[in-house]
């Protein structure tokens, strides 16, 4: 039972799922979506079926490249695609739902393009080494025919991600199930699009309209990812942004295909064919919940680092701890993570998914030095006072006002939480508006009037980070 369990965690981890939120990007993209198209056979009785059902081809396609990509680069992926026999999963796509890629599936299945992977689609229940009841799920996988990768024009073609739902809202979730879907890393469940539409009304369609204003115009200046292992090359111009807690004043971040990478490898990308750098608002989180709540950080005139700052106030004497500084550095920032993002400034120890482990007694003494520097995290609470509510709620409209003013200057960007992607030639002027809109915003909707210019950090390929002071304004 054991193995079959680390099959299917594998799978679920690591197998592409088909997501109709794809174009063809060139005309071997084009070409190779209706030659496959017209090889499925499928039924041409209306327009919008056809076009419905090209755009699954497309999805599935696009899937199959990456995976392909994945397991030539010698890693433990499979070459396989996941197909959600979810309703609910489905409904996020408005264009192309669960019965057209139900036919489309079947179709694929018939034409050995696919296999079912046994054992997918389906949960399956066990009990721990504590005689506690686990359950895994999966969705319905399958096996790639390695006939495909020899399909005319398949390496070729490029396609872009324009699709993806532009406004997503997680159901209300008890702090038991979400630490619980944590260690299991089941993703959080979303309110179905009706519903999301019929509670919100206006206020959904304005946040819509907003992300597909961004959608629009980087569609004219795609973000082309990096080349994959296996030559093919993909673009992304569009993100979904995602609130908490069935509420539309609670998260809102935007993510797209380029949000997962690490730094490195993102500033591998182009846009327009330019060189990309990242403009990073230092320590976000604690930066912008203190001025919004009205509380100044104890750091002095100017700062470049706040964790350089909360380290010297952390006292670890009589702690048997023999850390270098960037396992320190490491260190306070999961600490000020986990403290900000359950809200609860008494916590005492990590959680059982963190990244580090604490001595007795380590963890609150790194804590006690965050508060010393920090004081407004006092504030929190696990309500809506923390960082998946409230702070990333901010922290994700200052990014909208931000990519809307830059829009409306020509300048792409992209979104990383509280980083900006955008070509090198762009920074100065980008890095000048992103703080002044931190600044605008603060004083507009932040109590106590704080006038804060933020510390940012801009990244280039090759190149050592460059960091800019942040500094409070008297009034």
């Amino acid at each position: 039972m054991d193995d079959i369990i680390q099959k299917l965690q594998m799978l679920r981890d690591e197998t592409i799922p088909l997501r109709p939120i794809y174009e063809p990007y060139n005309e071997q993209a084009k070409a190779l979506v209706d030659n496959v198209h017209w090889a499925l056979n499928l039924p041409e009785d209306r327009p919008t079926s056809v076009e419905k059902q090209k755009l699954v081809v497309c999805g599935f396609l696009a899937a199959a490249q990456r995976a392909f990509s994945l397991s030539d680069e010698g890693k433990n992926f499979p070459d396989a695609v996941a197909i959600s026999s979810n309703r609910d999963w489905w409904s996020q796509y408005p264009f192309a739902g669960y019965e057209i890629t139900q036919q489309v599936q079947k179709a694929l299945v018939a034409g050995d393009f696919i296999e079912l992977i046994e054992l997918t689609g389906l949960r399956h229940f066990w009990r721990d080494e504590e005689d506690k009841l686990r359950w895994l799920g999966t969705m319905r996988s399958f096996f790639l025919n390695d006939n495909i990768l020899h399909i005319d024009g398949f390496v070729e073609a490029e396609f872009i991600e324009t699709g993806r739902p532009t406004v997503l809202v997680g159901v209300e979730e008890s702090r038991a199930r979400r630490v619980a879907r944590k260690l299991t890393k089941r993703r959080k469940p979303k309110m179905k699009l009706q519903e999301v539409r019929k509670t919100f009304g206006k206020a959904y369609t304005v946040a819509s309209m907003e992300v597909e204003g961004l959608n629009t115009f980087w569609s004219k200046h795609p973000l082309a990812l990096p080349q994959l292992g296996n030559g093919v090359r993909g673009y992304a111009a569009s993100a979904t942004r995602v609130y908490h807690d069935g509420r539309l004043d609670s998260g809102g971040r935007f993510y797209g295909a380029w949000t997962s990478m690490n730094s490195s490898y993102r500033l591998k990308c182009t846009i327009d064919g330019e060189r990309l750098a990242q403009v990073d608002l230092n320590a976000s989180q604690p930066t912008l919940f203190s001025a919004m709540v009205g509380m100044p950080m104890k750091v002095g005139g100017m700062w470049e680092d706040l964790y350089s700052h909360i380290l010297e106030a952390v006292d670890l004497t009589g702690i048997d701890a023999d850390d270098d500084e960037v396992i320190r550095r490491g260190k306070i920032k999961q600490v000020t993570m986990e403290v900000i993002g359950t809200g609860n400034p008494d916590k005492r120890q990590e959680a059982d998914y963190s990244d580090y482990s604490f001595a007795d007694g380590e963890f609150t003494r790194y804590r006690r030095g965050l508060l010393t520097v920090v004081p407004a995290l006092y504030s929190l609470d696990a309500d809506y006072m923390n960082g998946a509510g409230f702070v990333s709620y901010h922290e994700a409209q200052v990014m909208m006002l931000t990519l809307h003013q830059l829009k409306s200057m020509g300048i792409p960007a992209y979104p990383i939480h509280d980083c900006l992607l955008l070509k090198e030639e762009d920074v100065e002027t980008a890095t000048n508006v992103y703080r002044e809109t931190i600044r605008s915003y603060v004083k507009e909707y932040g109590k106590g009037g704080i006038d804060i210019t933020v510390p940012v950090s801009i990244e280039r390929n090759d190149k050592d980070k460059q960091r800019i002071v942040g500094y409070y304004s008297s009034s």
